[in-house]
């Protein structure tokens, strides 16, 4: 849990602030969050029928509230492997842990499974900025839906990829 915690504050000392502080092009890549797409149907900003329509009535739903947006959302379970977390009804986060769900982030496919290695061309800053954090375990890919939100492409020791969470500080 202490690497964790380390690994998160060191992403947002690294990442994030000399992104909101001085207003500097981010040190990782981003992509645009309309481009954003759950196996090629679900995308943010889809409402909760839109998902049940393809992907059925989850597990599990649990309310969270998250207080750095002042927003109550919805997350959607379905098995461990998925979370849709809605606000106000409409998609606002994704989490994938398993090869069963691809994102396709501006046409690139991002999949649980695949070695870290394949997001390098397709995303060079943020391949590049886990090779500057020391025993990094993720890396981070931006999304234009404000300063503080990413995709964190989480990888094991020997560079699967394990999840992908996204997160706000």
């Amino acid at each position: 849990m202490e690497a964790r915690s380390k690994l998160n504050g060191t992403i947002f000392l690294l990442l994030l602030l000399p992104a909101i502080a001085w207003a500097q092009e981010p040190p990782f890549d981003t992509v645009e969050s309309e481009q954003v797409w759950l196996n090629s149907e679900i995308t943010y900003g889809d409402s909760v029928s839109d998902v049940t329509s393809i992907l059925g009535d989850p597990e599990d739903i649990e309310e969270y509230y998250v207080e750095l947006a002042d927003v109550t959302e919805t997350q959607y379970r379905y098995g461990d492997d998925l979370m849709i977390a809605f606000v106000d009804e409409k998609v606002e986060r994704i989490n994938v842990k398993t090869s069963a769900h691809t994102l396709c982030l501006e046409g690139f496919e991002l999949q649980v499974g695949n070695h870290i290695d394949s997001i390098e061309s397709a995303f060079p800053k943020s391949y590049g900025l886990m090779n500057t954090l020391n025993e990094a375990e993720a890396t981070a890919i931006g999304l234009d839906y404000g300063d503080y939100y990413y995709l964190e492409v989480r990888f094991d020791d020997e560079g699967t990829i394990t999840e992908v969470r996204h997160l706000m500080f």
